[in-house]
């Protein structure tokens, strides 16, 4: 299996038409794995749901959570996913990003190769 370094040589080699389309499956799928993150998210008040984005940088093919500015949700994404002393662990951001790591993966393949049979055809 490629390794993410694969991946990001092969992007980096790619026609820019076959890049914008692997980008544009980044942000469908951010938007998926927000979705499913939230869901699995456990909440009480929805205060940490509300603050937390995904940010999406199509030219590294990553998706990253972060925070709203002004509000401190590091500690309380760390305390939920990983667990406390106090609390057992309840993961939400890695059971989301599994869940749509093989379908990125095929969706990304398809559109690259739809934007390159496109391109050379």
């Amino acid at each position: 299996m490629a390794t993410i370094d694969d991946l990001r040589r092969a992007a980096a080699a790619m026609p820019a038409s076959a890049r914008a389309a692997a980008a544009r499956v980044n942000t469908a799928a951010a938007a998926r794995t927000d979705e499913a993150m939230r869901s699995r998210l456990h909440s009480r008040t929805g205060n940490l749901a509300n603050a937390i984005r995904i940010r999406v940088d199509a030219a590294k093919l990553a998706i990253a959570v972060e925070d709203i500015p002004g509000r401190n949700t590091r500690a309380a994404v760390f305390s939920l996913e990983f667990g406390s002393v106090n609390m057992g662990a309840r993961p939400f951001i890695r059971p989301a990003q599994e869940a749509a790591r093989a379908t990125i993966a095929r969706e990304q393949e398809q559109a690259v190769r739809t934007a390159l049979l496109e391109l050379f055809a």
